[in-house]
């Protein structure tokens, strides 16, 4: 009797799950390329960015447009290595954009972000060896093709690795 009556328990159950279809549905509007939120990065952010000179471009370009929290922001993807083209979601649609042309452009605005962060906020307060290690990459990234290359390499592959 008492096996019958679990028998049945289990049956009702299974019935009530079966019956039950979850739904998750996320509606998340994706801002142009330029116009990303970056209000949550905050300047400690930005100062652990800049005491790494070598990876700090391509680390702001992976907090800026593939954090896990703000996928609002994902509005960049390399879906083919090989590819002289990447896709850039800009006015309410993907587009294919000449990838050399938009990583040059990452490359420009993320290193003048970093750059007016340390002459703004953290010159003065960081140790006087990160300050020229920072300095002696920002004069030789302008001049330096090699060094460019390095950076813009980081950049893509930045961009490769969150495309999912």
């Amino acid at each position: 009797k008492e096996k019958n009556k679990l028998y049945k328990q289990i049956e009702m159950l299974i019935e009530k799950a079966g019956d039950t279809n979850i739904t998750t549905t996320n509606n998340i509007q994706i801002n142009s390329y330029g116009q990303e939120d970056m209000s949550y990065i905050t300047e400690k952010m930005l100062n652990r960015l800049v005491v790494h000179p070598n990876t700090m471009i391509a680390d702001l370009v992976k907090l800026t447009h593939f954090h896990k929290d703000h996928p609002e922001n994902t509005n960049l993807k390399i879906t083919n290595i090989k590819s002289k083209y990447l896709k850039v979601f800009s006015k309410g649609k993907w587009t294919l954009q000449n990838k050399d042309y938009v990583i040059d452009n990452i490359l420009t605005m993320k290193s003048n972000i970093l750059e007016e962060h340390f002459d703004d906020k953290c010159k003065e307060t960081i140790p006087e060896h990160q300050q020229n290690r920072f300095n002696n990459f920002i004069e030789v990234l302008d001049e330096e093709p090699t060094l460019q290359k390095k950076i813009k390499d980081n950049i893509a592959l930045t961009i490769v690795n969150n495309s999912c």
